[in-house]
């Protein structure tokens, strides 16, 4: 082949495979889109524990989480947007504890105090 077709099948195949992938795949690590609201405070190669604040009307733009356990810190409204569209409003109490299996999403603080959860991101394999 020579090197124009290949640069050329390269691409192509690069273009398929971004219109292919999952949205969610091509989602973004939440502590890099929002440095200023998430903190790392520990990651292993079991879990990640992430610190998150976020003020009233603040949003984190679209990224992406394994399974994970969150803890609320401060009850709140928060409001979650899929890469579809669809939205979610939730009403988070102080000392509740969910579990998600996943998802990717964009997250909106939509009371009037400021969120504050701690999430714990899994690793590997995982049991419910």
């Amino acid at each position: 082949m020579k090197p124009l077709t290949l640069t050329i099948s390269v691409t192509a195949l690069l273009g398929i495979m971004a219109l292919t992938t999952p949205q969610g795949s091509l989602a973004q690590d939440v502590a890099k889109v929002a440095p200023n609201d998430v903190k790392v405070l520990l990651e292993n190669d079991h879990v990640r524990v992430l610190d998150i604040r976020i003020k009233p009307g603040g949003k984190l733009a679209m990224h992406s989480h394994p399974a994970y356990v969150l803890y609320a810190l401060t009850s709140g409204k928060t409001k979650s947007t899929t890469p579809d569209g669809k939205t979610e409003e939730l009403d988070i109490k102080a000392g509740e504890a969910r579990w998600n299996d996943g998802q990717t999403h964009i997250s909106e603080n939509s009371g009037t105090t400021e969120a504050h959860v701690v999430l714990v991101e899994m690793k590997g394999s995982h049991k419910k």
